[in-house]
């Protein structure tokens, strides 16, 4: 027990235990670098959940950003595209449109959906 101890002292204090008071000293600082460790533990234990909370705030409030974005960006391209359709309408009738309508946005999804790996 005593080489063990010795062992750790002399990693520990640099220098071997050989007296009472060096054994003090000893379990004194392993006690404090023991505390300090779980001190520092805890830190960043706190500094991560702090982290984590205010990224999950960033999140939801970019997540809520884009749906009101999307929503604003569909309802623009819903009142362009009805705006022209009535637009249109005034030099063919509606159903023409819409059947011209139809068949470009089909055309576009499918040659999107063909071109992507």
């Amino acid at each position: 027990m005593s080489k063990i101890i010795k062992k750790v002292s002399k990693k520990t204090l640099g220098k071997s235990v050989d007296t009472v008071a060096d054994y003090i000293d000893l379990f004194s600082q392993i006690v404090a670098e023991y505390i300090d460790r779980r001190y520092k533990i805890q830190k960043k234990v706190e500094d991560i959940k702090q982290g984590t909370i205010n990224t999950l705030y960033r999140l939801k409030s970019e997540f809520i950003k884009s749906v009101v974005q999307a929503l604003f960006l569909s309802i623009g391209l819903f009142s362009l595209v009805f705006g022209l359709i009535l637009w249109a309408n005034r030099f063919a009738s509606l159903d023409h449109i819409l059947i011209v309508v139809g068949l470009i946005v089909t055309i576009g999804v499918l040659i999107k959906m063909k071109l992507k790996p």
